[in-house]
């Protein structure tokens, strides 16, 4: 806090804001497999920090959703490359369905990310 009696004054801040990596999104192969079984890969494609131009890292989350509003993300893989391979999945989301809702978040050193979102049939 700054108090002055008497003078006028001015004062200016500069933020910059670090953009989050940009890409074209992820490709998962098969669409389609068997639980616990099938062996998914997750190729991001195209992602660059513009910014500082240094590695990404690349999470993938399986989403399930518990009730009408709960939602639990788990990690189901971590790399310092744009292809997450030989994943296997859980037998079905904890509802019960055999769709199974994925992301994967893209993070740059600072920690900005961006986040890319698709399905498999298990």
């Amino acid at each position: 806090r700054l108090r002055t009696i008497n003078y006028l004054g001015r004062t200016e801040f500069k933020f910059e804001v670090e953009s989050p990596p940009q890409g074209r999104g992820c490709i998962v192969s098969p669409m389609t497999g068997e639980a616990l079984t099938t062996k998914f890969t997750v190729e991001c494609v195209g992602y660059v920090d513009y910014v500082s131009r240094l590695p990404l890292t690349y999470k993938l989350y399986q989403r399930d959703n518990v009730g009408m509003s709960n939602e639990i993300n788990t990690l189901v893989a971590y790399s310092g490359t744009n292809v997450l391979d030989k994943i296997t999945l859980s037998a079905r989301g904890v509802a019960g369905v055999s769709i199974i809702h994925l992301f994967v978040e893209v993070k740059n050193v600072k920690g900005t990310t961006s986040t890319a979102h698709f399905s498999v049939q298990v």
